[in-house]
């Protein structure tokens, strides 16, 4: 993040003759420092006062703690989100006309999410996920007038 936030400030704010507090990349830079602090605070802790093989251990207890049917879902749930992200999003945006490729795979994602989890009915589930999009669709576009993926 810090490292993002100082490209944001060379590559936008230069240009524009701004100080690094006006410009886009400040508040990441902040919070990404903040992290790095508080994560090598919490990595010390975590080492002090603890032979390496009560480390080993503690980490192999977590291991197997993440060994679970709630963790199975979790990454499934990440996978399907990525491939959506990753893949549909960008493939029917590109193929389809404008706003069109976004309804349609945001559509395709929703489905299989909810079906993944049990959510209801395929018939609840195409209602939903029509409605969903639907209201994200009009608020988004002519409440805000903001651009849609």
């Amino acid at each position: 993040m810090v490292i993002e936030g100082f490209t944001y400030h060379s590559n936008i704010t230069q240009r524009l003759d701004l100080e690094f507090y006006e410009s886009p990349g400040f508040f990441p830079v902040i919070v990404g420092s903040i992290m790095f602090i508080c994560s090598a605070m919490l990595f010390v802790r975590s080492l002090k006062g603890n032979s390496v093989g009560e480390i080993f251990q503690r980490i192999s207890e977590g291991a197997n703690a993440l060994m679970t049917k709630q963790t199975l879902y979790s990454v499934v749930g990440i996978a399907i989100m990525g491939a959506y992200v990753f893949v549909l999003l960008p493939v029917l945006s590109s193929l389809l006309p404008p706003n069109l490729g976004y309804v349609v795979s945001t559509i395709i994602f929703l489905v299989g999410i909810m079906l993944y989890l049990k959510a209801g009915s395929i018939i609840k589930i195409l209602l939903v996920s029509s409605c969903v999009v639907g209201i994200s669709y009009v608020v988004v576009q002519m409440v805000f007038r903001a651009p849609l993926p």
